[in-house]
């Protein structure tokens, strides 16, 4: 659990640790108040559980209270992006307002784990206030690990070698010790798993002011430690990780499409790489844990599908201390809960596992079983949204169809920077395509690399020129529709006509795909693409009938 800075700036001051004066405002007129305490002159900073402040334009001096109140106005009105918080950011509901300080010399101190070492271990830089992963990668021989044993704590003469190391003189280096030492016993005291000054500075009088703080709390720590519980901002979470966290199961938020309900962490991270090895992406780490009831498999169950990342189910079950039967009552309970049809693939071994099987086979959910990791795998290929139809999510293709461009689209929505690397044959290997993608995109990791080409040959493998092709971004509400010409690799341009509602029976819904068609062909814009590209077949009567009405 993550403290914000305010937070973990009254733990410092009860510690004696000194910090610059500050007020929480979280609304404009609050900030120019605490501005105005502090003679007009003041620093407003974004409260959030990321780093990167200062780059996003999450931390402003301003000169004035209603400078201050602009900032936070500004700050508060707007998801702060930095490069900690992914392209969606994060909320700001409230700014610290604080005094300016006379900054001499800035360090960088924080108390983490060492999970080699298995203690833990004070971190030091004489090179404070900026990223310290830039000088961990650049430098790093200025950063110092001092180890501690847990047993005797953060000795006297460690602290003084520290002060030494960071350069103190005089005041600053007398008070060195005892500050180290207060950090060390807010870790400790709390269960943290980081305590973290980035700036400690040296004030222009040689006094030593903490002007950041940061402190992370083991969540399994929690339950001796009910007044920080209270502290929580579950609006800074992921919200189906708090959720998750709610009904205590271990769940990570990913960026695929395949949703993955396992038991047992190891087995959780082999089905992971299994999804990966299959040309797929997770969506998800679950692990509902051995002694699930019904309620909290679908507890799980559900929140996988209410990701509207996820298109297919993959469940990988061991049944021990979790018989397969309650597992499968579950996924059911929640299946129906949600009026989902999402395809499911299912491996289930163990207890009751015949039981488990004939409840999931009798509850007429689009549901394909498998006997060992393999058959997943080849299962989740073959899986698509629509199990009635040949749907494909796709992460890289061109598709060139009536003057409509359909681009390269990635799972998060975001459009993606590719070259005009030619088409692909029916002949080509394996190895040749992901040759020329590793040549047009560098900077790809292998992994990456390989699930382009698996996913553009089952493409090129499955659909057809006559084929329609529809793209549908949530977030802009944009919606393309078209007919396959040529298929090649790959281009970012293309048109859009934006619709306020989008049929989720769209596949038969050809009156609507003729009213998109029309409106596109009539009224072009281009524009960048994003979001997610789906592609179906039609009926031979519906294809011919909806060419008629896209300029034959």
């Amino acid at each position: 659990m993550k403290l914000h800075e305010y937070q973990a700036k009254e733990i410092f001051a009860r510690y004696g640790i000194p910090v610059p004066q500050g007020r929480v405002a979280s609304t404009p007129a609050e900030a120019r108040a605490a501005a105005a305490e502090f003679g007009g002159r003041a620093v407003v900073k974004a409260q959030v559980h990321a780093g990167g402040r200062g780059k996003a334009g999450g931390v402003r001096l301003v000169h004035s209270p209603d400078d201050a109140a602009a900032a936070a106005q500004a700050m508060l009105s707007a998801r702060l992006v930095t490069n900690q918080t992914g392209p969606d950011g994060v909320p700001v509901n409230r700014t610290l307002i604080e005094e300016t300080a006379d900054i001499a010399k800035e360090m960088y101190v924080a108390l983490t784990i060492d999970r080699i070492e298995r203690r833990p271990v004070l971190l030091v830089s004489a090179a404070g206030g900026m990223d310290i992963e830039q000088v961990a990668e650049s430098s790093p021989e200025s950063i110092h690990a001092e180890p501690i044993d847990p047993a005797l704590g953060l000795m006297p003469y460690q602290s003084r070698r520290i002060a030494r190391m960071l350069g103190l003189q005089s005041a600053a280096a007398a008070a060195a010790p005892p500050l180290f030492n207060a950090l060390y016993r807010i870790f400790a005291d709390h269960d943290c798993t980081l305590v973290e000054v980035n700036p400690l500075i040296v004030t222009g009088d040689g006094r030593l002011v903490a002007l950041d703080a940061k402190i992370s709390i083991d969540d399994d720590a929690m339950f001796r430690h009910p007044e920080i519980a209270t502290l929580r901002d579950v609006t800074q979470e992921d919200e189906l990780e708090a959720q998750a966290a709610d009904l205590d199961i271990a769940y990570v938020n990913l960026d695929g499409d395949v949703g993955c309900l396992v038991n047992g962490a190891g087995l959780a991270m082999a089905t992971l790489d299994v999804t990966s090895a299959a040309g797929a992406a997770p969506a998800n780490f679950l692990d509902v844990g051995g002694g699930a009831s019904v309620e909290k498999v679908a507890s799980a169950v559900s929140i996988i599908l209410s990701d509207p990342k996820v298109r297919r189910v993959l469940v990988n079950i061991f049944g021990g201390i979790l018989r397969c039967d309650i597992a499968a009552e579950g996924i059911v309970q929640a299946y129906r809960n949600a009026n989902s049809n999402l395809p499911l693939v299912v491996r289930m071994l163990g207890t009751n596992v015949d039981d488990g099987k004939r409840i999931l086979a009798d509850s007429n959910l689009p549901v394909v079983f498998a006997e060992t990791l393999s058959e997943a795998a080849a299962a989740i290929q073959r899986a698509t949204n629509n199990p009635q139809l040949p749907d494909t999510r796709i992460w890289s293709v061109r598709a060139e169809f009536d003057n409509v461009l359909v681009g390269h689209f990635l799972d998060k929505g975001i459009v993606s920077m590719g070259w005009e690397i030619g088409p692909i044959k029916d002949d080509d290997s394996t190895a040749e395509i992901i040759e020329r993608l590793a040549k047009h995109h560098p900077d790809a990791k292998p992994r990456t690399i390989q699930t382009w080409a698996a996913e553009i040959i089952r493409f090129n493998r499955e659909m057809e020129v006559g084929d329609a092709v529809s793209t549908y971004d949530p977030k802009s509400r944009i919606y393309h529709i078209g007919i396959i010409r040529s298929i090649l690799i790959p281009v970012e341009l293309g048109y859009q006509s934006q619709y306020p509602e989008y049929p989720h029976d769209y596949v038969h819904r050809v009156e609507w795909l003729h009213q998109v068609s029309r409106d596109i062909l009539s009224q072009p814009t281009r524009n960048s693409l994003g979001g997610q590209l789906t592609l179906f077949r039609l009926s031979p009567e519906a294809s011919a009938e909806l060419r008629q009405h896209c300029s034959g």
